[in-house]
């Protein structure tokens, strides 16, 4: 087709020029004429034609005009051939095509459902490995009071099932002492020393492997609740610097207020001074105790607790030959009393008021040793009644403190009178006698 503005020759059919571009005109299409049915009278001999348009597919064996007696009438005719008998390939192709079809819808469907059946067992497992399981701790602390003692760190570390790293630091308590964890592997470890109000500190236990499983709890390879932690209670003398230092540390790290670490370090510190001091006069007790034993030829005794460091012990020998050791108070010649060895011939005597025998024990080389005392109870009344008393009253209250081991004061024995009796045998009855003995040589 030629363009109508550049004259280019195009091939047929070509929507625009090739050169200019130009859309072409489209080619008309050639109308058909309908075909036009007319009766025609059907004569003997002839067929007559019909209009089949809109017709029936006709039968098998039809298609043949029929006569009657009015002569031919128009009949519908086939113009196709019989229709062919259906291959046996063909039936089969449509059962196998039909088995195939129930076959795949029947496995679809167990597939879908096996499928829907696996996705609910692996939702079940993952929900039941990670169901969290709470691993219960037993804490022993002696003379830890709930509320007023501090917390007990207890730091878990490990992995969980996910294997997400676990790195707590747990405040426990003797009430409140479980921890919520996933399934895995962990290890509790008490990082601090726990403090009572009092001041009590205790040395930290060692840590525990913890595993949770599908079987359960166990501990060090044991099946087990939790672990148990045994904690043992440092005598606070002992408590050192770096300690002190470590249980400020574990207290800061936990959060806990800054009032509340420096009152348990406060508390910690002074029963630590407290109990130093306790020390150190035990020690001095017991330098004075190992004076305070008196060791002769006949016999040993201990002088009483409240006599170390304010008397001494001399000695000398009797009328009899024997050993005599005094007891008088430090710095003075006030006596309080004396202990000798008699021999058994030797006439018993009690003595009097002031100076009399207190007891006695028997020996095994043929003497006896005798405790006696001075009753400065008795005295210091017969002092009260003198215009011009031989002692000075502050002595005197020193002399009847020490006598009656503080068992009676000067005020009380000047209101007994002459009814003081002798609260000097007495106390030396409890205290002393019991340690007499008579050692035999």
């Amino acid at each position: 087709m030629k363009c109508p503005r550049c004259g280019y020759d195009n091939p047929p059919l070509e929507q625009s020029c090739l050169h200019c571009r130009l859309p072409l005109p489209r080619p008309k299409r050639a109308v058909r004429n309908k075909p036009v049915y007319r009766p025609v009278k059907a004569e003997p001999g002839h067929v007559a034609p019909v209009d089949v348009r809109g017709a029936a597919r006709a039968k098998p064996g039809e298609g043949v005009p029929q006569y009657s007696s009015s002569g031919y009438s128009p009949v519908h005719l086939h113009p196709g051939k019989q229709p062919r008998k259906q291959r046996w390939y063909s039936r089969a192709f449509i059962f196998l095509l039909t088995v195939g079809l129930v076959a795949g819808i029947g496995y679809g469907s167990y597939w879908l459902i096996s499928q829907q059946q696996k996705a609910a067992e692996e939702t079940a497992a993952y929900e039941e490995s990670h169901t969290k399981v709470t691993v219960n701790v037993t804490l022993n602390v002696p003379d830890y009071i709930q509320g007023s003692s501090s917390t007990i760190p207890i730091r878990v570390t490990g992995t969980d099932v996910d294997g997400n790293s676990i790195d707590q630091l747990e405040q426990m308590t003797l009430n409140n002492h479980g921890v919520t964890l996933l399934r895995g592997n962990y290890t509790f470890a008490p990082v601090g020393s726990p403090v009572t109000r009092g001041g009590q500190t205790y040395s930290i236990p060692t840590s525990a492997t913890v595993a949770i499983d599908a079987s359960g709890v166990s501990v060090n390879g044991s099946a087990a609740e939790g672990p148990t932690f045994d904690y043992t209670a440092i005598p606070a003398a002992n408590v050192t610097d770096q300690q002190v230092t470590a249980i400020r540390t574990w207290m800061t790290d936990a959060g806990i207020q800054g009032t509340t670490v420096q009152d348990f370090i406060d508390a910690v510190t002074s029963a630590r001074t407290e109990a130093l001091q306790e020390a150190a006069k035990e020690q001095k007790k017991s330098v004075q105790k190992s004076t305070s034993t008196v060791q002769t030829s006949s016999y040993t005794f201990t002088l009483p607790e409240t006599w170390w460091g304010k008397v001494t012990a001399s000695q000398s020998t009797n009328a009899y030959g024997l050993t005599r050791t005094t007891v008088k108070v430090s710095d003075t010649d006030y006596e309080l009393m004396y202990v000798e060895a008699v021999p058994d011939s030797a006439s018993k005597d009690e003595g009097d008021k002031e100076t009399h025998l207190v007891s006695s024990v028997e020996g095994e080389g043929g003497y006896r040793v005798e405790i006696w005392s001075t009753n400065w109870a008795y005295i210091a009344v017969q002092q009260s009644e003198k215009k011009t008393p031989d002692y000075e009253t502050s002595e005197l209250r020193q002399l009847v403190k020490l006598s009656t081991g503080s068992n009676m004061t000067y005020s009380e024995a000047i209101e007994e009178g002459d009814d003081v009796g002798t609260p000097d045998s007495d106390f030396l009855k409890e205290e002393v006698l019991p340690t007499v003995k008579a050692t035999g040589d």
